[in-house]
């Protein structure tokens, strides 16, 4: 039986030819807003530093600062 994901975020990389995926239950404090108010981390992948977007575990929607 599969056990349910607690976590709300989620972000998914590829590194050392491995996909990988790392939960979070809170938002991390290193995030970045980009200019569309998409929240991003940074991680090392295969093609280096990449900035990933940070997404909802249940609908894989990104993650949006909210709109004064």
């Amino acid at each position: 039986m599969a056990k349910k994901l607690k976590a709300k975020y989620l972000i998914d990389f590829m590194y050392n030819g491995i996909e990988r995926t790392e939960y979070f239950d809170k938002l991390p404090a290193d995030k970045y807003k980009g200019r569309t108010g998409i929240y991003y981390v940074t991680r090392l992948t295969d093609q280096g530093t990449s900035l990933l977007p940070i997404l909802y575990s249940r609908t894989l929607f990104p993650v949006k600062a909210k709109s004064k």
